[in-house]
């Protein structure tokens, strides 16, 4: 994940294989470290593991 204002890296993850998981995983890394406020916009579409059912609200 990139922080397109600072255009920093916060986010990533690695695995073995290419799953929804890897998304929401880096996701995750970068909100702790950035601690955004509420209304964060992340906007992607680079590819299936993006286009998951994953529900989850940060």
């Amino acid at each position: 994940m990139i922080d397109l204002y600072s255009r920093r890296i916060v986010g990533w993850h690695l695995d073995r294989q290419m799953e929804p998981a890897l998304v929401s995983h880096a996701l995750m890394m970068a909100i702790n470290l950035r601690t955004p406020a509420k209304g964060l916009l992340h906007n992607s579409d680079r590819g299936s593991q993006y286009v998951c059912h994953t529900t989850k609200r940060y």
